[in-house]
C-alpha cells in the first residue's frame, strides 16, 4: 500500500514493535499518503487514532453489535426493575454484556436521551 512506502521512506524500515501506519489526519481511509501525517504505530494506538478521529465503527455500526442504541438506552432505563438475567433474556444477550452496559464498561460513549 501507498501510505506504508511513504512511511518506510520517511520514518525508515518498520519496526517490529511497531507494524501499523497510523494517520494523525484521520483520513488513512480517503487514502492519504501526506508524509507528515504517517507514523508506525502500535496495534493499540491506531486504534486509539480511529477511535479519535471518528474513523472507527461503534454501537450500530460495529459488525458484531447485537444491539441497537435504543435497547441499549432500555436497558439502562431497566436497571433497579429487573434482575440482569431478566434484561438479558429479554433482549438475548449475556447478564455480563448487560452489566458491561449499565456500569459504562461498554456503549460508554451513548447518552441517554431522546431516541
Amino acid at each position: 500500500m501507498a501510505h506504508r512506502w511513504v512511511c518506510e521512506q520517511v520514518h525508515g524500515p518498520q519496526p517490529a514493535d511497531r507494524p501499523w501506519v497510523a494517520h494523525s489526519c484521520g483520513n488513512g481511509h480517503k487514502g492519504c499518503v501526506n508524509p507528515r501525517h504517517l507514523r508506525w504505530a502500535t496495534p493499540k494506538e491506531n486504534g486509539e487514532d480511529r477511535c479519535a478521529h471518528g474513523n472507527a465503527p461503534r454501537g450500530e455500526a460495529h459488525r458484531g453489535a447485537r444491539l441497537t442504541e435504543s435497547e441499549v438506552r432500555q436497558i439502562r432505563r431497566l436497571a433497579g426493575t429487573l434482575s440482569l438475567r431478566q434484561v438479558a433474556k429479554q433482549f438475548g444477550v449475556t447478564s455480563g454484556a448487560v452489566s458491561a452496559i449499565r456500569s459504562g464498561r461498554t456503549w460508554s460513549w451513548l447518552r441517554d436521551g431522546p431516541e
